[in-house]
C-alpha cells in the first residue's frame, strides 16, 4: 500500500499527464468504495 503511494507521488513530479491519469484512478476507486459503503447516497 505505501509503495502504491510512494510510486504515485514520485510519478507526480515526473509527468504532469501521468499526474491527471493517476488521480483519476485514485479518485475512481475511491468514490467506488464510498459508493459501496453509503449504498451510492452521497
Amino acid at each position: 500500500m505505501w509503495y502504491f503511494f510512494f510510486s504515485h507521488f514520485f510519478l507526480l513530479s515526473k509527468n504532469n499527464y501521468l499526474q491527471t491519469e493517476i488521480k483519476k484512478q485514485i479518485g475512481l476507486i475511491l468514490f467506488k468504495r464510498l459508493g459501496q459503503k453509503n449504498q451510492f447516497k452521497l
